[in-house]
């Protein structure tokens, strides 16, 4: 029914005696005050709600983004990277547990494998040494050298086993580096044996000096291994320097043949060799690459190969600038 205008419910009871109790209930009520304090309430509500959501997803993506960095740092520099701190929430503190066991055991493999390869190296040099000895009494003459020959190439791929083995690790410090001058010595070393090796000058317009943080040995290891497949398999080598995207990039240029674009790759891996040869034809061990590419890691760098579209290999290193030279910082900017 209607009463005064508002829709009604009336409710009669018969009480005893006779009486009735009449309950009338409105069925509805303009009220435009609650409704606004409603809405205000509700607002309230999901913007707390929010926040609290907000904070929650924030405190859990942390550690995970201190994982991923973990992880990515690890793949680059196992010998480096420290145990993962352990807290968060359960699951976050879990994985962060299993990173670190899964540390640990890989650094005991790499670790054994070190001694082990030592170990071998150690015993292997005294009979190639008796060997070396009696091979003086072989004859004829020709047979004796062929001999010694191939005493030395097993004492060479003994020699670069070990030292595969020792490119996964250093205890060496990172240092500041004048880029330019470091790879001028090398240049001029390789220039002293009458070798086809220049350095590009720098381009118009770049302040001196150009300087990256990292470790001096490493780093030599590293690009004289390149200027040597330079000057095995392409006659020459042409180095150069180049920034950008925050990194410095040094680069060693060849004339050479070239690798096919599928094995770019694959030629890294250890004692991978190439059928149609930049190798066979030279000899080697098919670790010059995958040493040089562990030297860079452990400088804190990667090392790419690509083709140049008129013949020849290009290998870029990439190095962290000096944050303190501010030559360094527009140059890769």
């Amino acid at each position: 029914m209607i009463a005064g205008g508002i829709p009604v419910l009336q409710t009669a009871v018969s009480l005893r005696g006779g009486e009735w109790l009449s309950v009338t209930q409105p069925q509805f009520v303009d009220a435009p005050l609650d409704e606004r304090a409603r809405l205000v309430f509700l607002i309230l509500a999901s913007t707390i709600l929010a926040v609290l959501l907000g904070f929650l997803l924030l405190r859990m993506a942390g550690p995970l983004h201190e994982l991923r960095l973990a992880l990515d740092r690890f793949g680059r520099q196992p010998e480096a990277q420290e145990s993962l701190p352990e807290h968060g929430a359960r699951e976050i503190r879990e994985a962060a547990q299993t990173f670190n066991r899964m540390r640990e055991r890989i650094r005991g493999y790499l670790a054994e494998r070190g001694r082990m390869l030592a170990a071998m190296a150690h015993d292997l040099r005294t009979p190639l040494t008796r060997a070396q000895l009696r091979a003086g009494k072989i004859e004829p003459a020709e047979l004796r050298e062929q001999f010694l020959a191939n005493l030395e190439d097993v004492q060479r791929i003994l020699n670069q086993g070990l030292e595969l083995a020792g490119s996964l690790a250093t205890e060496e410090e990172y240092v500041s580096l004048n880029l330019e001058a470091f790879l001028q010595s090398i240049v001029d070393d390789g220039a002293d044996e009458n070798n086809d090796i220049a350095l590009k000058p720098l381009p118009d317009g770049v302040s001196r000096p150009v300087v990256v943080t990292a470790r001096p040995l490493c780093l030599k290891r590293c690009v004289s291994n390149l200027v040597s497949n330079a000057l095995k398999y392409g006659g020459n080598a042409e180095l150069s320097i180049t920034g950008g995207n925050g990194v410095i990039v040094a680069q060693v240029e060849d004339s050479g043949p070239g690798i096919p674009e599928e094995l770019l790759e694959q030629v890294f891996e250890p004692y991978f060799r190439l059928e149609n040869s930049r190798n066979r034809a030279y000899g080697g061990t098919g670790l010059g690459l995958s040493i040089a590419r562990n030297m860079a890691l452990l400088n804190d760098g990667a090392l790419t190969l690509r083709n140049k579209p008129g013949g020849g290999l290009v290998a870029r290193l990439t190095l962290r600038p000096d944050t303190r030279s501010r030559a360094s910082r527009a140059f890769c900017a």
